[in-house]
């Protein structure tokens, strides 16, 4: 399964799967062989990370990073992980109502 994570809710999807994984800051930190105030800062959001620091980090929880040209167009798998429960369907609030022309 491809998980999609935009740069801007990196964080939140960080910490999210650090805690999904049960792993304290320190343990991330042990299996990175980074630091614990490296982990919480990032998350807090008052530093960055450089992309090694990153990539290590993301490796010790079972992710990767990959990339791809910025102006390719998502596949369907890419679509299905970050709307996997409204493909096919219309939008919520948004549905068409059918009207004859003899009811106007």
């Amino acid at each position: 399964m491809t998980i999609i994570i935009v740069m801007d809710n990196l964080r939140g999807e960080f910490t999210k799967r650090r805690l999904e994984l049960r792993l304290s800051q320190a343990d991330l930190a042990a299996r990175a062989k980074t630091s614990r105030k490296t982990i919480s800062d990032f998350e807090l959001g008052l530093a960055g990370l450089q992309l090694f620091t990153l990539e290590r980090l993301l490796a010790a929880m079972g992710w990767e990073i990959s990339f791809r040209p910025a102006k390719s167009r998502p596949q369907l798998e890419e679509l299905e992980a970050i709307y996997p429960d409204d493909l096919g369907a219309p939008p919520s609030g948004n549905q068409r109502i059918k009207r004859s022309r003899k009811a106007r």
